[in-house]
């Protein structure tokens, strides 16, 4: 079958059109044309891949996609672009709202830029080996290097690759390896299915790194556990941004790209009334403590223990007198706080429906939310602008190379 792809989807596949049936083709740009092998087929769409190209867009940079970069193939002025009518276009069929967007946040660093990568660990025949999984497989694909982590991260591979190379390790409670840096110094956490882990004194002597820390997890699908425990190093890495001082636990979190985070930080501290905020869904309540140069008291709310330990460390260092962090969840603390701002930057499934309530029922005077998900965003706003008005929408490119999109919405009261 031939077709020809009109636009590129959510996950970067290519959206083509052929007698009223939509498909859904990996590996094609808008505007190319390809031989295409149909894969699945449901009632009102399919799935294929490309057999050879027709014709290719003169914006495809390589041939094909990374397993871990899906528009790496596509140029970064045209992946701006894409972000931008992307967030459009969401907004328009979701909210029914057509909105204009600010000129998109980026720093034009397209590569070498995320400060944590978490890679896969798998048994091949009779021993570990190390990288991430294939495109729609759990198939290991051995990496070298990483085109989108820091060179603190990549250092930290070529290392972890030696010693795979070094020793045949068998023991398969070792499922991931999540690396995180400061652009300085590395952190390296070891996430186990069992507490009891065999090969555990033979990697901490071949490894070296600022903090080590073994991560007990459960949950197979989760990245990092509950549990940490400190095997070697420091239990925290030291950061500065935008002259605060910051530290980095195992599971707490923090924006993965720093450049770009600093832009955010800036634009979202451009907003700011002298008045009462509460920082939710806060990690280390970075946002929480720069906005305190402009806001009146700041309470910076989070579940996570690793999040507010850090916090309440860098409120201690930065001397701030206006800022509490709060170990809680949101859902409840929105209640019993008194405060008269909002700044959301909710996981992936946005705000609960308790929390609409609660924001419809009592409106705040201003509202910031913060999003890595187009689709969470524009429904939860849907709900919201009976109450409130946008003011602002910025597009924020944090990961270049991906479809993953980040933006800031600021609403007021009505």
């Amino acid at each position: 079958m031939i077709l020809e792809c009109i636009d590129l989807d959510f996950n970067g596949k290519g959206v083509c059109k052929k007698d009223g049936f939509v498909y859904f083709i990996d590996n094609i740009l808008k505007g190319e044309v390809a031989e295409v092998k149909i894969t699945e087929t449901k009632k009102n769409y399919g799935f294929g891949e490309v057999v050879k190209y027709v014709r290719k867009s003169p914006y495809r940079t390589h041939d094909f996609p990374l397993s871990y970069a899906n528009l790496y193939h596509l140029d970064n002025q045209i992946q701006l672009d894409y972000q931008n009518e992307l967030t459009k276009e969401t907004f328009k069929k979701i909210s029914n709202i057509d909105i204009n967007v600010e000129k998109i946040i980026t720093d034009d660093k397209p590569f070498y830029y995320r400060n944590k990568i978490t890679l896969q660990v798998k048994k091949v025949g009779n021993q570990l080996k190390l990288g991430s999984f294939e495109n729609k497989s759990h198939q290991i694909e051995v990496l070298e290097s990483h085109l989108l982590a820091d060179e603190v991260i990549n250092n930290g591979i070529k290392q972890l690759n030696n010693l795979f190379d070094k020793y045949p390790l068998t023991d398969e409670s070792l499922k991931k390896i999540t690396l995180r840096s400061n652009n300085k110094d590395l952190m390296i956490v070891f996430t186990t299915s069992t507490e009891k882990w065999n090969e555990k004194e033979l990697i901490l002597s071949e490894i070296k790194a600022y903090s080590i820390y073994q991560n007990y997890a459960e949950v197979e699908e989760e990245n990092l556990g509950g549990i940490s425990t400190l095997l070697k190093g420091k239990p925290s890495l030291p950061l500065e941004l935008l002259g605060l001082k910051f530290r980095l636990y195992p599971t707490g979190f923090f924006q993965t790209n720093y450049g770009v985070t600093e832009l955010l930080y800036k634009r979202v501290l451009q907003e700011i009334k002298p008045i009462t905020y509460l920082d939710a869904y806060a990690g280390a309540a970075t946002i929480g403590q720069i906005i305190s140069k402009k806001a009146k008291q700041v309470f910076s709310v989070d579940i996570n223990q690793d999040s507010i330990q850090s916090a309440n460390e860098s409120i201690q260092l930065n001397k701030l007198n206006n800022v509490e962090a709060i170990l809680g969840d949101v859902e409840e603390k929105i209640n019993q706080l008194e405060v008269e701002g909002i700044i959301f930057d909710p996981p992936r499934s946005g705000l609960s429906k308790k929390i609409i309530e609660t924001i419809m029922s009592k409106p705040f005077e201003q509202i910031i939310y913060i999003s890595c998900n187009l689709r969470t965003l524009s429904r939860d706003l849907n709900l919201l602008l009976t109450k409130y008005k946008i003011i602002n929408i910025i597009p924020v490119k944090m990961f270049y190379q991906t479809t993953e999109t980040e933006t800031i919405v600021v609403l007021d009261k009505m």
